[in-house]
């Protein structure tokens, strides 16, 4: 049986993945759109919580109960951002394919996407934020907690985290499972209006707007894969919660080791793929191609090549024709005859 003393090692091996993951995206500004900059402030906040959430583990009684509360705070917001940063992800593909599609094809874009961005931040960062400061209001004033029927959170009371079912419920994993369930919603509604799209350009296929299909369709694919790997651990993470026997069930201790190193999968995901290391490759030791980087270009070269040939070959048959067409008319008198045939 995995000890729970462990955790704190994957979640300390998390975080190396995720901040090898901020770093190649802040040294790279092409990944630095808006999409990226939504997921840099994911992976920031699963950074944080994970450190914090380490020291809570490891630290265990021996930490004193003002710290005891203040880390408990930060994990619980840090968590919260993550999972506000990918319901934010999760609302964004969406509306590039359900119904929105016409702003994104406007010439003020980087425009639009700052201020998509700052919207995006003062929802995510305000709601963990509001949470918290609920969660601190009640912990501090007793009268909060009487009047409005709110649990109290009891931080540091035996442990650095929440106390009871009901707090836990109310500040932390309800706020949780709504938006596991919204990011649900959001990736059905998507697949579907991707399958409606794909039947749709098999008719109308403008070069430009399939492009721009196909690059949204793999952004999709990458957000949909952060969420089976954010979505399936933590639902299992709410479920035996609710349920209890963490302990003596392997299921759940597998589901947590699981949680504990999401960082890694993210890594591979967003950092391990060619687009990605070829971009590495180019600014950091362009004198040395990557082996695939390389065979990919030189095929797209020699596809684009062959397709010249081909419009240059054309173009020219096209050419002789009409130089031979001319001089026969050019040669021929006006009673049918050639010119000097008797």
């Amino acid at each position: 049986m995995v000890s729970y003393r462990y955790y704190p090692i994957g979640m300390l091996c998390s975080v190396v993945f995720l901040s090898a993951t901020l770093l190649v995206y802040c040294l790279l500004p092409e990944l630095r759109n808006i999409h990226g900059l939504c997921l840099m402030c994911h992976m920031l906040s699963l950074t944080i919580g994970y450190i914090f959430l380490a020291i809570v583990q490891l630290g265990g009684s021996d930490i004193p109960l003002e710290l005891c509360k203040f880390l408990a705070y930060t994990v619980a917001f840090s968590f919260l951002a993550s999972f506000y940063w990918l319901n934010v992800m999760c609302f964004d593909i969406w509306w590039v394919f359900c119904g929105f599609r016409k702003s994104q094809m406007q010439p003020s874009k980087r425009g639009m996407d700052s201020k998509k961005f700052l919207y995006y931040s003062i929802y995510s960062w305000g709601s963990a934020t509001a949470i918290i400061i609920l969660v601190i209001a009640t912990e501090s004033l007793p009268f909060i907690s009487e009047q409005w029927l709110l649990p109290k959170p009891d931080f540091g009371k035996t442990k650095c985290w929440f106390e009871s079912k009901p707090a836990m419920w109310t500040y932390f994993y309800g706020p949780m499972a709504s938006i596991l369930v919204a990011n649900l919603f959001f990736f059905m509604t998507t697949i579907n209006k991707i399958l409606k799209i794909s039947k749709e350009t098999r008719v109308l296929t403008h070069d430009g707007n399939k492009r721009h299909d196909e690059k949204e369709k793999q952004r999709y694919m990458l957000y949909f894969k952060l969420f089976l790997v954010m979505g399936i651990t933590w639902v299992s993470e709410v479920v035996s919660f609710h349920f209890g026997s963490r302990q003596s069930s392997f299921v759940w201790i597998v589901t947590d080791v699981c949680n504990t190193l999401q960082g890694i999968p993210i890594f591979f995901i967003f950092v391990w793929k060619k687009k990605t290391l070829r971009l590495l490759n180019d600014r950091f030791c362009p004198s040395i191609r990557l082996m695939d980087a390389s065979q990919s270009s030189t095929k797209t070269r020699e596809t684009t090549n062959v397709t010249n040939n081909n419009i240059h070959s054309t173009a020219n048959k096209q050419n002789v024709t009409k130089m031979d067409s001319s001089f026969e008319m050019k040669n021929l008198s006006p009673n049918g005859k050639v010119n000097g045939e008797r």
